[in-house]
């Protein structure tokens, strides 16, 4: 009888213990991104988003985005930013007005934040020029990084072509 009862506290405690979920977890670090000054790769993007769903590594984001974004004193301005490979950029600007406008064009680099879904074209301004990237669109962002809210936010999409 003394024997049975250790077999089952035995095997009570073996069960027990298998159901302990709890493991050792070892340090996390995050690969840090290399500085905005022009020397980021696109392999030290891979490198930091390789761990994580991001815009940068699950959607195809490259190419050519249109929109007509609203403007202060004018009926808009078109837009058509190209995205390279190689964190590179081209942007477009139409401003339409009663005359004849030629087009500004602008090109450079650009860096993505730490989360890997926006994007901030490097073009010498004060401003922050940023782009929250999405499923075949990208979203202007306002001054301060944030999503445009409200009735005209869709104003500020740029569709993928």
């Amino acid at each position: 009888m003394m024997k049975k009862t250790f077999f089952a506290l035995s095997a009570l405690t073996l069960m027990l213990a298998g159901c302990d979920n709890t493991e050792p977890t070892a340090a996390t670090t995050e690969p840090a991104i290399s500085s905005h000054n022009g020397s980021q790769t696109e392999a030290a993007i891979d490198e930091t988003f390789t761990s994580e769903h991001t815009a940068y590594n699950s959607l195809d984001w490259q190419g050519t985005y249109q929109g007509v974004l609203p403007c202060a004193d004018c009926a808009g301005i078109e837009y058509t930013l190209t995205l390279n490979d190689d964190l590179t950029y081209t942007l477009t600007e139409i401003y339409q007005t009663d005359e004849e406008t030629k087009p500004l064009t602008s090109t450079g680099k650009f860096h993505w934040d730490k989360n890997g879904s926006v994007i901030t074209l490097e073009d010498g301004s004060d401003s922050a020029n940023q782009y929250f990237v999405g499923e075949n669109i990208l979203m202007k962002l306002d001054i301060n990084g944030e999503k445009i809210t409200g009735d005209l936010a869709t104003l500020y999409h740029l569709k993928k072509q």
